[in-house]
């Protein structure tokens, strides 16, 4: 019997050896669960240059103001009526040429970046604005404008909306900058737009929202930007515009008639994060026609 034990020894073990094989197991368990873990917090970001390119805020359509009294936050919600203007591929490189032309003719160095590409080169459409910023204290607020507005806008016919061949220049209202456009024609500021942002504001007095009129275009301002120029020095910004407002520097694009000049409008849009919440106008019945 001994010298079986001594034979086959090899496959014998106590119980203190199998705790202590198991003991072992589990440290290198341990060992391997903490490697991981490490291996995990170590891992390289994303760099922030290639985050930020791709990276796309949140569409939340409210802002949050902070009263420095007591600290207290308080939730606006905010949209912004306007007409939009969707260009065909052939327009946007026409104007894409007419704005580096523009800059190269009054001999400024650098162009405006195009309103109607995105910065990854995506088209947008442009927009002609009818307001600025308008600012509620709640969604059912914001609610009840988009009814109020439908309901205002069945008393306004489609229409026509012209621009002037010619280039313009605006300042913006934040990051120090210009906007370069076409204006709109006078007679339809007068026929048109005026009529239009007078309905805007009859919808928004019907929703009770406060000194709603700071919030409306005036309609002689009326223009559809097609670059920006943002976070220009002051020397920069005098620049631009000294050579907008010289004499000897034509204004003109095309004297002529050009199709882009004029687009057909049957809708007036407002912004909702993300989302365009068109509003129809009504087409003059045929019925209200007297008979031939």
């Amino acid at each position: 019997m001994n010298v079986l034990q001594e034979l086959y020894a090899s496959d014998y073990s106590s119980d203190e050896d199998s705790e202590s094989v198991k003991h072992i197991e589990i440290e290198e368990e341990k060992e391997k669960e903490k490697d991981h873990n490490t291996s995990t917090t170590k891992k390289e970001t994303i760099p922030s240059s290639i985050t930020s390119k791709y990276h796309f805020p949140p569409s939340l359509n409210y802002i949050n103001h902070k009263n420095c009294d007591n600290m207290r936050q308080r939730t606006v919600w905010s949209t912004f009526i306007y007409l939009e203007w969707r260009i065909a591929k052939s327009e946007r490189i026409r104007l894409h040429s007419l704005i580096n032309q523009v800059c190269k003719d009054k001999n400024l160095p650098y162009s405006f970046t195009p309103a109607f590409f995105s910065d990854l080169g995506a088209p947008l459409p442009l927009h002609v604005s009818l307001t600025r910023n308008i600012e509620f204290h709640s969604i059912e607020q914001r609610d009840l404008l988009k009814a109020s507005l439908e309901k205002h806008m069945h008393s306004i016919e489609p229409f026509t909306l012209e621009f002037l061949p010619l280039f313009e220049l605006y300042r913006a209202h934040y990051r120090s900058g210009l906007f370069i456009g076409f204006p709109v024609s006078f007679d339809c500021k007068v026929k048109q737009i005026e009529p239009l942002i007078n309905q805007i504001g009859h919808a928004m007095k019907d929703v009770n929202i406060l000194d709603y009129s700071k919030y409306l275009i005036n309609p002689s301002t009326a223009h559809v930007s097609l670059g920006q120029a943002l976070n220009l020095s002051q020397s920069k910004l005098e620049e631009y515009m000294t050579a907008f407002t010289s004499s000897n520097k034509a204004f003109i694009v095309d004297p002529r008639k050009d199709t882009y000049l004029s687009i057909p409008i049957k809708t007036v849009c407002m912004d909702q994060g993300r989302q365009k919440i068109s509003f129809y106008m009504t087409p003059k019945s045929s019925s209200s026609k007297s008979p031939s």
